[in-house]
């Protein structure tokens, strides 16, 4: 459990982490834009909803990949700071988690059993105009990932009644590796996979089919908008794109739902 102190002090730790990832951002010409909560954060709050413990962003997969390519030539950095890649031994996600400090033992992400403040960037890849094939392919993606997170993380990962039917694929994904899981997640998400389209998503997420999905026309442009003492990239088409996702965004939801979703204290 997170108290009011912790969760204050948590969010100025992650904005302090975020000024310096943009500077970062900046010098490399890394184009970014901020994602789902984060986005909402800026519109209704600008800043953090106030029981938030995290920060998301999200990127095109062409800009996704210059960045793995840098992080990887500053082996695991970049700048001052830690990243987790796609592919890491340490890292169950098909997407970037980037820390001040990677061990910090005075947090713990309930998700992945990793220990630190982070900020999560998300690859975003173009799918198919296609709604049959797109879901397929969704569907592809969402069992594979759920069978890299439940061999990586264990219990941690929840195995409700939906996933009963592809138990015969979970089976089957048994039979390989995690590391040969994991690169199967990577080359489903990189390989002959076209880089421009009008309908990009975020398979990383946590959302249902087509909920997390970003037209070109709404992300292709950013406007920098007021985030507690700092700025962030929000999307131009920021209304219809939180809307498709969580309905009416400007709503506060119910106070029994106002928790923080990732980060326990873990000195508790």
């Amino acid at each position: 459990m997170v108290g009011v102190f912790t969760l204050n002090k948590m969010q100025s730790e992650i904005l302090e982490l975020f000024e310096v990832m943009r500077k970062e951002f900046d010098q490399h010409e890394l184009r970014y834009i901020s994602a789902g909560g984060t986005t909402i954060g800026a519109i209704r709050h600008k800043g953090f909803i106030p029981w938030d413990d995290d920060m998301d962003v999200a990127m095109t997969r062409v800009e996704f990949e210059k960045l793995r390519a840098i992080v990887n030539k500053q082996s695991g950095k970049l700048g001052k700071l830690h990243v987790l890649l796609p592919g890491d031994v340490a890292n169950p996600f098909s997407y970037a988690k980037v820390y001040a400090e990677r061990n910090d033992p005075a947090y713990l992400d309930e998700s992945s059993g990793i220990t630190g403040l982070f900020i999560d960037v998300f690859p975003l890849d173009v799918v198919s105009e296609n709604k049959r094939k797109r879901h397929l392919d969704f569907l592809h993606f969402k069992v594979l990932n759920k069978a890299i997170i439940r061999r990586h993380v264990g219990s941690r990962s929840s195995f409700g009644a939906k996933w009963w039917i592809f138990l015969p694929m979970f089976g089957w994904y048994r039979l390989f590796s995690l590391n040969s899981l994991k690169q199967k997640r990577e080359r489903f998400l990189r390989v002959n996979r076209p880089t421009t389209g009008e309908t990009l998503t975020n398979y990383g997420g946590p959302y249902a089919f087509d909920k997390d999905n970003y037209l070109w026309k709404e992300i292709k442009e950013s406007i920098e908008m007021p985030f507690e003492t700092t700025h962030i990239s929000v999307p131009t088409g920021y209304d219809t794109l939180l809307t498709r996702t969580y309905g009416d965004y400007m709503k506060v939801p119910d106070r029994a739902e106002q928790h923080p979703g990732h980060i326990r204290d873990s000195e508790k």
